[in-house]
C-alpha cells in the first residue's frame, strides 16, 4: 500500500501534464523508473528483505520515519512563522 502511494506522488510530474514546471529528459526517465523499480521492489519482497537483511530494512523505517518527522517539523514552523509575521 505506501508503495502505490509513493508511485503516484513520484508520478504526479509526468501525469499532471505540468512539463513545463518538470522538464523530462531520458535521464529523467530512467532515474524515474529505477526509483518506481525500487519502491515495487521492496514493497512486493518487504518480508523476504527482512529475513535476508534486516538492517536495510531498518534504514528504510528510519528514512520514513525521518522524512514524516520532518514534514510535521517544516508543518509547524510554517505555522509558527505565518502566526509571528503577521
Amino acid at each position: 500500500m505506501p508503495g502505490l502511494w509513493l508511485t503516484s506522488l513520484l508520478s504526479w510530474p509526468y501525469l499532471s501534464d505540468r512539463m513545463a514546471s518538470f522538464p523530462r529528459s531520458t535521464g529523467h526517465d530512467v532515474v524515474f523508473g529505477s526509483i518506481i523499480a525500487l519502491i515495487w521492489g521492496t514493497a512486493f519482497f518487504w518480508d523476504r528483505l527482512g529475513r535476508t537483511l534486516p538492517l536495510f530494512q531498518t534504514l528504510i523505517r528510519l528514512a520514513i520515519a525521518l522524512a514524516i518527522w520532518s514534514a510535521v517539523a517544516a508543518l509547524y514552523g510554517t505555522i509558527a512563522y505565518l502566526l509571528i509575521a503577521s
